[in-house]
């Protein structure tokens, strides 16, 4: 069994005594399901499209947003550099007040959470394009966890709602 690896970003809900930082429509319809898409750029659009119907009444759009880049930023990296020779699995869940994203596939080893920080350019002259997914994922999810098991990558993204004053 592999070691479970874990970066929360933003605050806690305990952060701070009797206030939450989120909020949730307890009687939302979203229920779980997965896709499974196969190894290759196109099925970004197919994502996005299941992602958008899976959200679309159950979460603010800054929300949906989030967690539309982050997935499409995984799997493309997952799909150009992962290695996989089989189908990647992506899952939606609610649980409580969070959107939970599991992104599970047969590439190389790699965890994101291990993964260094971009470099800051001096200027606009020397920065450099790309290599941003994974600091975009990092910073729009509220918590990334790895894991590698039975010879897969176990990929889990946890999003709260904004705080809405």
């Amino acid at each position: 069994m592999g070691a479970l690896k874990s970066r929360r970003n933003g605050p806690s809900a305990s952060s701070k005594r009797g206030e939450s930082t989120t909020m949730c429509n307890p009687m939302c319809n979203f229920v779980g399901k997965r896709l499974l898409l196969r190894n290759e750029l196109a099925e970004l659009r197919r994502l996005a499209r299941w992602v958008e119907s899976r959200l679309k009444h159950d979460v603010s759009d800054e929300l949906s947003f989030s967690v539309q880049l982050c997935l499409e930023e995984i799997i493309a990296n997952t799909i150009l550099y992962g290695v996989a020779t089989d189908e990647i699995m992506v899952e939606l869940e609610r649980k409580d007040c969070v959107l939970v994203a599991r992104i599970e596939d047969n590439g190389q080893q790699f965890d994101p959470t291990d993964f260094p920080a971009p470099a800051v350019a001096r200027s606009l002259a020397t920065a450099k394009v790309g290599d941003l997914g994974i600091h975009l994922a990092r910073s729009f999810a509220s918590e990334m966890s790895y894991e590698r098991r039975d010879g897969r990558n176990h990929l889990t993204l946890c999003f709260r709602e904004p705080h809405r004053e």
